[in-house]
């Protein structure tokens, strides 16, 4: 200890200066390569390039323009020096004037913005969601609605299909205790927040009477959703809201089954869920203020940055996303590729 604090004395005061730099000959002498020969210099540069584009695929210019300035500072006179500071100055006026900055700018304005509530605080606030079907959607809904403090039941027609619906969030919890991101504990606590049904559980019609809000993530199937809707209105409490996963049946198509369809709208997710920050809330003209509101709210609780989307064909993602592939598509077949594979 005592050694310690003398030594802790010394760097405070200047006395002591701590040896930095490679230990041991070779990688001495690969840095003096690296950073004390012009060849040694343009492979470091080059490396730095070929990573930028490996993980933008180009389409961020100023990652690039980061290396052309600590390459065009070294080789103008060095860091912080007049002639380095005009590269920097330069590069950096560049940069605030193109497409990608402008629509860099306006994402973070929209972001930002859509972290406030257009329809204000809800009447009711939801503690307990619902999820209807525990599959990739499903689940994903479930997790990040259990992992930001809600109360989940999460059900399915079999317990096949809720084991992989579990196992799946036990899976995408385990991958965050490896990153360090939670422990065990914090990971067991939250599974055990998550209320498994099936169809053959006894009396799993009583736990939905608990339900603020009820999720569905099912198979794309209109008579499929209507007679759900019927089943689960006449179990859920009349605050209870309903809310669509759908990502193409009209809302107001399935709001035709809902007993309650000012309580009724469209929460359209995309996957992976715990990945994808986007959430469409999409209203149909029965849907009600409040309604939308606590959509609203419960995408921003879930960690979601929500925008609120016309009852149109498509909604607002896929509307855009299929003319885009018409004109893409061509060229693709063209090149033998699939947009998909592209970046």
């Amino acid at each position: 200890l005592g050694a310690a604090l003398q030594a802790a004395r010394g760097l405070a005061d200047g006395t002591l200066k701590p040896q930095r730099g490679p230990k041991g000959i070779v990688a001495s002498l690969t840095k003096t390569i690296l950073e004390g020969t012009e060849f040694g210099s343009e492979f470091v540069f080059k490396k730095a390039r070929e990573g930028i584009i490996d993980k933008t695929a180009g389409n961020y210019t100023a990652p690039l323009r980061i290396v052309d300035v600590i390459e065009g500072s070294l080789k103008a006179g060095g860091f912080c020096t007049p002639e380095g500071y005009k590269v920097e100055a330069k590069a950096f006026g560049e940069l605030g004037q193109t497409p990608e900055s402008k629509a860099l700018v306006t994402i973070f304005f929209g972001q930002t913005n859509s972290k406030k509530n257009p329809y204000g605080k809800p009447k009711v606030a939801t503690s307990t969601i619902g999820v209807l079907g525990a599959g990739l959607m499903g689940a994903g809904i479930a997790q990040v609605s259990v992992q930001k403090g809600f109360n989940v039941i999460l059900k399915d027609s079999n317990l096949d299909g809720l084991g992989r619906g579990l196992a799946q969030i036990e899976k995408n919890l385990s991958t965050e205790i490896k990153k360090k991101k939670i422990s065990t504990h914090e990971r067991d606590v939250t599974m055990s927040r998550i209320v498994s049904l099936a169809d053959n559980t006894a009396n799993w019609q009583q736990n939905l009477k608990k339900a603020d809000m009820v999720i569905e993530a099912v198979f794309e199937n209109i008579e499929l959703k209507h007679n759900l809707i019927k089943q689960i209105e006449a179990l859920t409490p009349d605050h209870c809201i309903f809310a669509s996963n759908t990502s193409a049946i009209p809302i107001a198509k399935l709001a035709q089954a809902s007993k309650r369809p000012e309580k009724f709208v469209g929460m359209h997710y995309f996957s992976p869920v715990d990945k994808m920050p986007l959430l469409e809330v999409i209203m149909h003209k029965g849907t009600s203020p409040d309604t939308a509101a606590a959509a609203y709210d419960v995408g921003l609780r879930q960690g979601k940055t929500p925008i609120i989307v016309k009852d149109v064909p498509g909604f607002f993602v896929n509307r855009c996303l299929g003319p885009t592939l018409t004109r893409v598509w061509p060229s693709c077949l063209m090149a033998r590729t699939s947009p998909m594979s592209t970046r």
